[in-house]
């Protein structure tokens, strides 16, 4: 009888497998962003893909004129930066005594764990939302989420418009300034402590290309009077927009940026007071997430799970990617029957990681407000 009814949770939690990926996916917008784009991606080749080139320079061409000569150097444009995978496990288990209890009807035994795998599932699918947000540099248990990338060096100033980076992803720091130059024309600098333009001006790509952007939402220097969130949001998310589009190449359309429900009302409170029409981003609907707004090429929402205390985050889905070493975004294994614990196992687990592009992403916080 065992096998029989162990015969019968094994086909059910296989056709439960093959719908769980489309039904979690549906419940994110940025995991349907992804899949759209093909940025989610299962049963990967780990070994590959833990290790991977970055470009970080460009090379400078020299002007080409009648009795000019030559120079050859080797043209070093690459970085090697290593990611690891990181696992989750969910387990439920049947003691041989309710096993006993069950026995005369293998069809209460089948019940028993048809009701459990979506449990296991669907708590393994919140996981994975969590996830999006933690650090997982100082956590290696967790996956590496946003806040991996985005740490600062804590010198931020009321009157600065960015904070500077300051953290290691995939062993390369994250600090603006590894190579070139960039210009200081400003006379007022977005940052007082690295006092140079960026990410206004110019400059080489090696400079900050694996800096995220880190924008300090309660600056007095976005309207020069006021620095709440509510003041500032629309100049704030306007001139975030127009960074990462000029000097991360980001594309129209495919910058996410995910607030906190509080954030998400103050900033549609400030759009109707400045007569902007509230408009959802015609992708996000197509998707069956109708609560957006589309804002200078944005698609801006509230997502549950962005920690409280700050404003939000922005990311460009077109380089955003969340791959799994498993066939599935979930595996299962079980119930198998263990002497030892006299009981049924079952084992829900998973393996992956976020990848992401620093230097398109950014981080919307108040750093400084006093």
């Amino acid at each position: 009888m065992a096998d029989h009814w162990v015969g019968f949770v094994d086909h059910a939690t296989k056709q439960y497998v093959k719908g769980f990926v489309d039904e979690t996916v549906r419940r994110y917008l940025w995991l349907a962003m992804m899949e759209r784009r093909g940025n989610l991606r299962m049963g990967v080749d780990a070994s590959y893909e833990s290790e991977y080139r970055v470009k970080w320079k460009q090379g400078t061409p020299e002007s080409f004129e009648y009795g000019s000569t030559a120079t050859f150097e080797p043209q070093l444009r690459l970085k090697t930066a290593s990611m690891t995978w990181r696992g989750v496990k969910h387990t439920d288990t049947m003691h041989l005594d309710e096993y006993t209890k069950l026995a005369n009807s293998a069809h209460n035994l089948v019940n028993r764990y048809n009701r459990i795998v979506p449990e296991l599932f669907g708590e393994v699918r919140k996981y994975f939302s969590d996830e999006m947000y933690t650090d997982g540099g100082s956590d290696t248990s967790k996956m590496e989420g946003l806040e991996t990338v985005l740490a600062d060096d804590g010198n931020t100033v009321v009157a600065d418009l960015i904070a500077n980076p300051d953290d290691s992803y995939h062993g390369i720091d994250t600090d603006l300034a590894q190579g070139g130059t960039w210009t200081a024309n400003l006379g007022t600098p977005p940052n007082a402590t690295h006092a140079y333009d960026w990410p206004e001006g110019s400059g080489d790509s090696q400079w900050d290309f694996w800096s995220p952007l880190l924008i300090n939402t309660t600056s007095t220097s976005w309207d020069g009077t006021n620095n709440t969130w509510e003041d500032n949001c629309i100049r704030a998310l306007s001139r975030m927009g127009l960074w990462m589009m000029t000097n991360a190449d980001v594309g129209q359309g495919s910058l996410l940026t995910l607030l906190t429900p509080k954030s998400f009302a103050e900033l549609r409170e400030s759009m109707r007071a400045a007569h902007y029409s509230l408009v959802p981003m015609p992708e996000a609907t197509e998707l069956g997430f109708p609560n957006t707004l589309q804002f200078e090429g944005q698609t801006i929402t509230s997502q549950y799970g962005v920690p409280s205390g700050i404003n939000g985050y922005s990311i460009d889905m077109d380089e955003a990617e969340l791959l799994f070493v498993t066939p599935n975004m979930v595996e299962s294994k079980g119930p198998t029957y263990d002497d030892k614990d006299m009981a049924y196992l079952f084992t829900a687990y998973s393996m992956g990681n976020f990848k992401w592009r620093p230097k398109r992403l950014a981080k919307l916080d108040d750093y400084a407000d006093s």
